[in-house]
């Protein structure tokens, strides 16, 4: 005979998670995540999205030869 699974064991794994998902807006195919909600307690850091995008948005042209 088994021995009785200890309820620690059986728990749903999901209640030990630390990690939550950030605030969202909008439902469905229109959810999508609350920018403003964000900020470095979840560990969103937008400091260089400026750069990053201009960066991206240029054209060959104005990149240099390697």
């Amino acid at each position: 005979m088994k021995p009785a699974a200890d309820d620690a064991e059986t728990s749903n794994p999901l209640d030990k998670a630390v990690a939550e998902a950030p605030p969202t807006l909008g439902s469905g195919c229109l959810a999508r995540y609350d920018i403003d909600a964000m900020d470095d307690t979840l560990g969103a850091d937008f400091s260089s999205a400026t750069r990053l995008l201009l960066v991206a948005t240029e054209s060959p042209k104005d990149q240099p030869c390697s």
